[in-house]
Order: structure tokens, then sequence, then C-alpha cells
């Protein structure tokens, strides 16, 4: 810690900004001398950027982190037009602040990206000043990212910007520059820091369920619209004075401790719903709350005393809801004395009037309405346990309602995945435990994925945490040895057996949500595979490529599609018809009949048989029939399938024709083969002959018009074995036919053998 920590405190109500600015940092730096870190509170009345400028001319490269509040607190004063300026200074002092806009646009990831701001400082502990604009939605968001991205080891404390109550705009400031919409942050670490946070508001009447919320918005409370039901808990609020009613009984959402997250109503809709200053936790038990300005004032003391406990303070800052300034009007001048006195009248003491504050009652940061948190800091503490006073008056109606909540957790939403619905359940468990950490994993052990996680910034630190064992962790297998998965919490002191009873009943809803969830998706599985059967079925039995029907004694009673289609109808047109068969060819006919006539008699069961059929337009298909009789009530019937295998006809008689030509080819081979041998002789022996004879002998002529009628006869016969391989299926080939060289050739045959004169 830094032993030479200096603190300065400055403010000013001047009408000109960079006057005022320049003012308050000035008396600020004359204690602390050159700062840090500066911490700059404005009201709306200023141009903010002038004011900024006046105070950058003075604090000059100090860190800078602020933002602009419905109000400045000094001391026991609330100042409605002004600026506060606290300065800091020291040797051992770390700093690291971030500036991010589009808050509205993405909260969690600006929430990440403010956190990986502030750890690229390479500073690892301290405390965390978080700075949001309250007007954005979903503020929570924004610091579950931070935490998320930040871990643990840090204490986070803040408040949310805002205006003089007309909701328009406001800023948030580092020394980097002026945003709206904005988060802005600070990371201090080298000085002594606690924090608390307090309200004092009571729950009144029964617990009351949210049964349709939207962000800020609720619909339904209990199933009823929710002003209807929030009014009649209050026995009727009149017309006009919601605005006094919502003020003076927020709605409180317990954790297990009776610590109640409030949630403060501001306005009614059209619709009978409302709008809060703040998110509304979804499907939430809570109550409607009440207070009185003693106990609120003394809230205030007793957080303030928290805070203080164990340390030397050198100052205080102060996040204090504006919600409770117009309330309690003149009795908040009480409420700050009695921060003042906790403090010492000595040590300085700044604050806002905020729109929402953050901080936490045990070890996890929430953002909270209609409360004040504290700060204290100084340079050193002293040894000491923290100082808690749980509200043990309401802690069975707190748990019961916990365990409403509880017991209310399922994964049975289709459209949601599983991993946001299990985020969704422990953010709940947050709320209602304080965890700074857990981890679920999902899958048997041996093949484990993480789900979700929290407090932990990397995986290694995870299995650090999770390879120890001690007081401080709890671990529950879900599942039958663990086969659905694992969750793990650990917390930042020993758990009572209180705690670990709660924690257990947590496990057991949850383990019992994933069971069913599991057994959900199975049996969306299973329908998923039977609707495909019935689709795969219907395909088959309503468009197959096999026609079914059924016959009675009176007629069709049923054909499908397929055999209508078949048959050229459509299925309207054959169902009823009293003569089955007009379908059939009329030579086919009288045989048709006694097979059906055979199964209706009962003299045969099965046939099978084929038949031409008739279409529509009169063309003629060939058909294969399967039969069967059946009872169809006390009638009898046939039931069957018919097969079109007019292809398969027009295959087989390509076939017959092919198995023909095989054959002439194989015989004509044969006898070109004789006929080759016969003229082979007959030509040898023309040829002896004609060596032989003279060349002047007279019979020589005829010997050779004799030889070269066996050359023609001759090719012929090589023509003939040709086309007998030819005809062969294994050997037959298209190609190109010379068509007047062949009719030439058999010309040329022909003449040899007739002559010229034939008759």
């Amino acid at each position: 810690m830094s032993s030479d920590l200096r603190v300065g405190l400055g403010y000013s109500t001047r009408g000109d900004s960079y006057g005022a600015g320049v003012a308050a940092a000035s008396e600020a730096v004359k204690t602390s001398g050159f700062p840090m870190l500066t911490f700059l509170f404005t009201t709306d009345s200023y141009d903010q950027e002038a004011v900024w400028e006046g105070v950058k001319k003075i604090v000059k490269n100090s860190k800078l982190v602020g933002f602009c509040a419905g109000g400045v607190i000094v001391g026991d004063s609330v100042i409605r037009q002004g600026v506060g300026v606290l300065t800091i200074s020291g040797q051992e002092l770390r700093v690291a602040t971030s500036l991010r806009g589009e808050l509205e646009k993405d909260p969690f990831g600006v929430g990440c990206q403010v956190g990986e701001d502030l750890l690229a400082s390479n500073i690892r502990k301290g405390t965390v000043f978080i700075f949001p604009d309250a007007f954005v939605t979903d503020v929570s968001e924004a610091l579950r990212g931070l935490y998320s991205t930040m871990g643990a080891k840090f204490k986070y404390i803040g408040g949310g910007a805002g205006d003089n109550l007309r909701f328009f705009q406001t800023f948030q400031f580092t020394e980097a520059g002026i945003e709206s919409r904005a988060l802005a942050a600070a990371l201090i670490d080298g000085m002594a820091v606690r924090t608390a946070i307090g309200h004092g508001w009571k729950p009144e009447g029964e617990p009351l369920i949210v049964t349709k919320a939207r962000g800020k918005k609720v619909f339904e409370i209990d199933g009823k619209p929710a002003f209807e039901a929030y009014s009649n808990r209050l026995r009727g609020i009149p017309k006009g004075q919601f605005a006094e009613y919502g003020m003076r009984h927020p709605l409180g959402f317990p954790d297990i401790w009776a610590n109640y997250l409030i949630r403060d109503p501001i306005a009614v809709n059209p619709d009978k719903s409302i709008d809060f200053v703040t998110e509304v936790p979804k499907d939430a038990v809570g109550y409607v709350m009440s207070s009185d300005p003693a106990e609120l004032v003394e809230t205030a003391g007793r957080v303030a005393a928290k805070a203080l406990h164990g340390i030397r303070p050198q100052f205080l800052l102060t996040f204090d809801c504006i919600s409770r300034y117009l309330l309690m009007a003149e009795t908040f001048k009480e409420e700050l004395r009695a921060i003042k006195w906790a403090a010492g009248a000595e040590v300085p003491t700044l604050g806002v009037l905020t729109f929402g504050e953050i901080g936490s009652f045990g070890d996890v940061p929430l953002f909270h309405n209609k409360t004040v948190a504290v700060v204290a800091a100084g340079s050193d503490a002293k040894a000491a346990d923290e100082c808690w006073w749980p509200d043990v008056t309401n802690l069975e109606s707190a748990e019961l309602s916990v365990l409403y909540e509880i017991s209310s957790i399922n994964f049975d939403d289709p459209k949601v995945a599983l991993n946001d619905l299990i985020k969704e359940a422990f953010r709940r468990a947050v709320r209602f435990f304080g965890l700074p950490y857990y981890a679920v994993f999902i899958g048997p052990e041996g093949n484990r994925q993480l789900v979700t996680s929290w407090g932990f910034r990397t995986a290694d630190e995870l299995r650090r945490h999770m390879d120890e064992h001690g007081p401080k962790q709890f671990r529950f297998p879900l599942g039958k040895k663990g086969e659905v998965g694992l969750l793990f919490i650990e917390k930042g002191s020993p758990l009572e057996e209180r705690e670990r009873r709660l924690y257990t009943i947590f496990a057991r809803q949850l383990e019992k949500a994933l069971l069913r969830r599991k057994e959900t998706e199975e049996r969306q599985r299973i329908q998923r595979l039977l609707h495909e059967i019935q689709t795969q079925h219907r395909a088959i039995v309503e468009q197959p490529l096999v026609g079914s029907y059924i016959l009675i004694e009176d007629g069709i009673l049923h054909v499908n599609e397929a055999l209508a289609r078949m048959f050229g109808y459509q299925p309207e047109e054959l169902i009823g018809k009293t003569d089955p068969l007009e379908g059939i060819h009329p030579d086919d006919r009288s045989m048709v009949a006694a097979q059906l006539q055979r199964r209706l008699a009962g003299i045969s069961e099965y046939a099978h048989y084929t038949f031409r059929g008739l279409r529509k337009d009169g063309s003629v298909i060939h058909c294969e029939a399967f039969g069967r009789k059946i009872q169809v009530g006390d009638k009898t019937a046939i039931a069957g399938v018919v097969l079109n295998i007019s292809d398969r006809k027009t295959l087989e008689e390509q076939l017959r024709k092919s198995q023909k030509i095989e054959v002439l080819g194989q015989m004509a081979a044969s006898v070109a083969h004789d006929y080759a041998n016969f003229m082979t002789t007959i030509m040898s022996n023309i040829e002896v002959a004609m060596r032989k004879l003279d060349e002047n002998a007279a019979v020589r002529k005829y010997l050779e018009t004799a030889f070269k009628t066996c050359v023609s006869a001759a090719e012929l016969s090589r023509k003939l074995l040709l086309f007998g391989r030819q005809g062969s299926q294994s050997s037959m080939k298209r190609r190109p036919l010379d068509l007047k060289r062949v009719i030439n050739e058999v010309a040329e045959l022909m003449n040899s053998l007739l002559g010229k004169n034939i008759f």
C-alpha cells in the first residue's frame, strides 16, 4: 500500500463551465499535489466538454474517470448544479482507465472490452470503479461482461450516470475524452479499499411472481396485467398517483441471506405494463417493498460503518440513488450526516446522486436501485473480518422465495439453445447465492465440455481451482455417476451447511432439468425418425412404382395413385367401378375373371399371373399381378399389387429377336463353311485341268468361266461366314455400310449365277 497517499477534494458551483472545472480541480490538487487519479462528477447544467477541459488543464496527465449525475454530494450537502473533483496521489498507486461507447448495441461485449482494456495494464488486483450510462438498456449485462472478463479477484463499485430527471442524455469521462451512451471505468491498486451497499427497504405482504417481462418492462405479475396486480397489492392506486406510490413501494427480489435487489417502477403504459428504471429479473419471485425515512437513514449509517470497518480512511466516495433523495426530501441530509459521522468530520467525502448503484452484498457485484453504496479508502487497513449484518427476520421467507424460483428452472423450451438456458439459470444462481465462481460441464467424465463459467479469467485458472479441494468448494456430479455433467461452485470463504444444502437443491433441479431436456431431445429424435419412416411409408404406399388394389364382389374398393397412373386414370375415377375387367384386354378377360372368381370363391387364396391391360387412351400395357384373399368386415375381398412389365416384355422380345438372328447366323456360317470347302475342291480341279490343256484348246474358255464362277461363289461363302460371325450377340458391332458396293456385288453375283436370259 502507498504510505504517502494524499487526497484532495474540491468543488465549484460557478455557472461558467470551464471556470467551474478549473476551480474544483485547483482546490483539490492543493492538498493532493499532482494526482495519479482524478474523480470528476458534474451535473447536466454544464457544457460537459468545457468542464472536462478545465479540469484537464489542472490535473494534466492524470488518469481521470467520472460522469454526469443528478447531483453532487459534498459532505452532508447536495449540489444540484456543480462540479466535484477528488484527486489521489501516491508513489505506489497504479491506475488504468477505459472508455467505450455504443453501450446500447452490445452491453455484454462492451463490458468485456472495458475489462480487456483494464487488464492490459497488467494490474491483477485492486478496485474497479464502474460508471455506465444508466439510460441504456441492460446495464446488468455490461456488468456481467466486465466481471466475466476480469474475474473475482477485484472489488467492483460504482453508479449509473444520469441527469436532472429529464432522462435525455448523460455523459461519461476518462482522460481520453467524453462519451455518451458509454461505459467508463477505472482500476486502481496500491491503496486499501473497502466497499459496502444497502438500502433499508423491507418486504410486505405475500410474494409475487413476475410472469412476463422483457428488459425494463414488466407485462404481467402473477399472470395478470402488471399494473393491476401491483395496484391490488397496495389496495388500489388513485389515478395520477402512480409515481408517488412507485417511489414509496419498489419491488424487491431476495437472495438466500434476505438481501433484496431493488427495482424501481417509474411509469405505467396504456397496456397496463410497468416500466422500471432497471431490468427486472425474468420469472423472479419478489415482494412489494416499503420503508420509512428513519430506517433509510439508519441503513446508510450502517453501510458506511461496514465500508469503514477495519480501515483507516483517507477519503469516502458515496453513490446514493437519486430516488432516495427525492423520496426523503429534507431527511436526506440526515442520511448524509449519518455517513459523514461514521467516517469522521476530517475525512474528505464526495458523492453523487446516481441512477442505479453497483456493488455487492457479498462477493459478486449487481446493479441496484434505491440503494446507497459507500467506498472507504486509505493507505492501510487493519486486520479485521468483514462486517456484515444479515436480515435474519426475513431469512425464512427469502429462502422460500429462492426455493420457488429454483423449482421453476427448466430447459423445456426447444426454441432456445440448451447452453443459453443453462446460462440464464446461472444468472439466477448469482443473484440467489452471490457466487463468485462457478462452472458447468456437460457430458460424462472423460468427455466433458465446459458450457458456462463465471469468475475465471482463463481456462488455466479454472483448472487450477478445480485441482484444489477445500471447504470453500462444492462439487455435484449431474446424473448417475456424473454421466450428464458436473457442477462446480466456489466461494471466497468456507461454505456453511445451509449454503451446501441450498446448493444441493439447486444442483438437483439443474440435473432434473438437464435429464428432462435430454429425454425431450431423445423423444424428438425418435419422433423425427418415425416421421421419416412414415414419410417413406407414405411414399411407398401412396406413390410407389407398384400399383395396389382391393376388389370386392361389388367392384373396386381401393386403388392407389400408382395403379391409377399406370392405367392413365385418377384414383377417384376407378374407385367404385363395378366392373374391374374393363381395364383388361378382351383376349385376357376370361382368364383374369377366372383368377378373380377362384379367390372370391375360396378355391385359391393366392394368385400370380400376367395379363394385358387397356389404358384410358386405349393403348396396351403388359402387367403382372399378385393377389390374395382377405376379409374386409364381413365381405370377402382380393388385395394385391400390379406391376407394369411392358418394358420387360419389350426387352424380352428384343432378346428373342437377337437370339433368332444369332441362330440364323450360326446356320449361315455352317453352310458357308461347307460351301467354301466344295468350291475349294472344284477350283483346285479346274486349275489342274487348265494346266494340262493347251492354251488354244476349245474347252479352256469354259473352264476359265467355271473358275470365275467358283471365285464368285467363294466370295459369297466368305460373306455368309462373316454374317454368321456378326450374328453372334458378342460380336455384333455397328459400322458404316457402303450400300452401293453391296448392291453391285450382289448384281454381279446374280448375273454370273443366272445368266442374261432367265426365261
